[in-house]
């Protein structure tokens, strides 16, 4: 019984130690990064205090924009996952700071297998239904 619980132990953790590699697409270290979701509007992801590191507070905004419009009267939700590990349920309900800006914090936590890249999934709920746009960026 031993050995089974040993070998399941081992092969659980070199599943999480693999090195697989993840490209970001933003790069919240150094500005906000913007998308176009499929219906147009545009999406704005940002985070302070720069650059985002582990187990700190930060604050996230999102600012959107329909036909250079701000969207005010959204639901907006910001869901953080890891590629390749499940790190718990890090879904935040934005704050409508009006003007098409909304924000909410939250602290990244560490992936104990020392993995670095977060997606971050934007989620706009209106009226029309609800879009999405990713971003996808490296903590420190």
């Amino acid at each position: 019984m031993f050995r089974i619980i040993a070998l399941i132990i081992v092969l659980l953790c070199s599943a999480c130690s693999r090195s697989e590699t993840y490209k970001t697409d933003c790069s919240l270290d150094k500005a906000a990064c913007t998308k176009t979701s499929a219906d147009n509007i545009t999406v704005s992801l940002d985070a302070a205090p720069k650059p985002p590191h582990t187990m700190a507070n930060h604050r996230f905004f999102v600012e959107l924009k329909k036909d250079g419009a701000p969207m005010a009267d959204a639901e907006v939700t910001l869901d953080f996952t890891m590629p390749g590990m499940y790190m718990g349920i890090n879904r935040l309900k934005m704050n409508n700071a009006g003007k098409g800006r909304y924000g909410a914090e939250w602290v990244i936590p560490p992936c104990p297998a020392g993995k670095k890249v977060w997606i971050a999934a934007v989620y706009i709920e209106r009226q029309g239904g609800i879009s999405q746009t990713e971003f996808s960026f490296e903590v420190r």
